[in-house]
């Protein structure tokens, strides 16, 4: 979990409801839950290593939703949210699609004033070359009228585990703010 340090750095200053978009198996959100927030974890599902296991799925601080990302049910469109997590995600979403038509929506439900922090990969990573996945550079997020950046860092994160093997992931990390 290598946003892990940035995370608690932000989880540490308020008590926040999160969104944890396409959760996976739901290791940022149990990450959000141990710093006493509420969390909705959202989720497709789509894979066996992405379940939740049944003791999560009973955690009082967390309420899990299977769901595409690509279409967001009214249960999470109908609320606003204080923090809105997009780890992992972003590069297998097309990028026109994102931009123009998921980031606005998502920037929407955050409360005025309140955070989004996302990851994704960019063009050199080794991971790029292997799959049909979107690129991103920070200059993609720049000159947005409804957000700032308040942080961007890049940074490079060895993996190993299959189908890939081992593999160095080259990954930009940005924290956005709603403008009020």
């Amino acid at each position: 979990m290598i946003f892990c340090e940035r995370l608690a750095k932000i989880l540490s200053n308020h008590k926040w409801t999160v969104l944890d978009l396409w959760a996976w198996d739901g290791r940022y959100s149990i990450f959000c839950a141990s710093f006493w927030n509420k969390v909705i974890a959202l989720d497709n599902q789509s894979k066996e290593s992405w379940l939740w296991p049944e003791y999560l799925q009973s955690h009082p601080n967390i309420s899990f939703i299977k769901a595409d990302l690509r279409e967001l049910p009214d249960s999470i469109l109908n609320w606003k949210y204080s923090l809105l997590l997009l780890l992992n995600v972003v590069p297998f979403l097309k990028k026109k699609f994102f931009l123009e038509t998921l980031l606005p929506k998502l920037i929407e439900l955050l409360e005025d004033g309140w955070v989004m922090v996302l990851s994704f990969f960019f063009s050199d990573d080794e991971i790029m070359s292997q799959n049909p996945l979107s690129s991103y550079t920070f200059d993609d997020f720049l000159d947005q009228k409804n957000f700032l950046i308040e942080y961007k860092e890049e940074m490079s994160h060895q993996e190993n585990h299959a189908p890939i093997g081992s593999h160095t992931h080259h990954i930009g990390y940005i924290e956005i703010k709603k403008r009020c």
